[in-house]
């Protein structure tokens, strides 16, 4: 925080998120008993103590809090999403899922405008409940109007044409470098080596030293880490999709620091290579 107004707008945030999340706690009871036939997913945001919502979820049979996987398939299999400012809400638009952003409090200048504009807006518990009645019992037609589209077009890139694999490809393609510089990382690259080793030796200090504790405790929370196996898995899936993707192998330099490179380690055939 850079000056006094930077830290009052940070507390401000701060404390409209917790009203925020007062708001929903107390809706999760509403939709539970008002839509007893519906499972209701709350997926907590990675920084936030699943604990807290599972302890206020307890005794609600219908309401399942789940941080797990990739948030697609949950919204593919949902018939509406409900947010304030989250930018899963842009993900939910994209799959062309209904999407209600409950506000009860609108101090726009704290807020996250792009998530919210996207979706249906509603102000209270009640008319939260009736939008939800009349997208499920098909009463109103969810449709995204031509407003929202121009806006997705505004702030969403490459919704249409190439891909973005093919995007950042033609980017470093066309990037700057000396003519003598045409260069391959091997696995086996010193300054790899050196890199990897570097950011784990810095973690380490900063455990030792008890530096930044708290930074680093919320940064495990919000992040745990990073497996070859699971880089490994989505390459799999792109390559299930797309047909490419072949020939890549993965290596661990640090921490949750990887290389991914075209041909195949010598090594460890079967876990690091596709």
């Amino acid at each position: 925080m850079e000056t006094p107004e930077d830290e009052k707008f940070h507390l401000e945030r701060i404390k409209l998120q917790g009203r925020f999340f007062e708001h929903f706690k107390n809706m999760l009871p509403v939709l539970s008993r008002k839509f007893k036939d519906h499972n209701i997913v709350l997926r907590p945001h990675p920084s936030e103590n699943i604990d807290v919502w599972r302890q206020a979820s307890s005794d609600l049979t219908n309401v399942h809090i789940v941080h797990d996987g990739n948030v697609n398939p949950w919204l593919l299999a949902s018939d509406i999403m409900i947010h304030n400012g989250c930018t899963t809400a842009v993900q939910a638009f994209m799959l062309s899922r209904p999407v209600l952003s409950y506000r009860p409090e609108i101090i726009e200048h704290l807020e996250t405008k792009f998530p919210n504009e996207l979706s249906i807006q509603v102000r209270s518990l009640e008319e939260l409940i009736e939008m939800i009645e009349q997208i499920i019992e098909k009463r109103s037609g969810y449709e995204i109007s031509n407003e929202k589209e121009i806006m997705a077009d505004h702030f969403i890139a490459a919704r249409n044409g190439k891909l973005a694999s093919e995007r950042i490809i033609e980017a470093l393609n066309e990037a700057v470098f000396p003519e003598n510089a045409a260069y391959s990382f091997s696995e086996n690259d010193i300054f790899l080596r050196v890199v990897g080793a570097a950011d784990s030796f810095r973690m380490l200090v900063n455990e030792i030293l008890k530096r930044n504790q708290v930074g680093q405790q919320y940064l495990r929370h919000k992040f745990s880490g990073l497996k070859e196996i699971e880089i490994l898995e989505v390459l799999r899936q792109f390559n299930k999709i797309s047909g490419r993707f072949k020939n890549i192998s993965v290596k661990n330099i640090g921490q949750s620091c990887f290389v991914v490179k075209k041909g195949r380690n010598n090594s460890d055939m079967t876990r690091s290579n596709i």
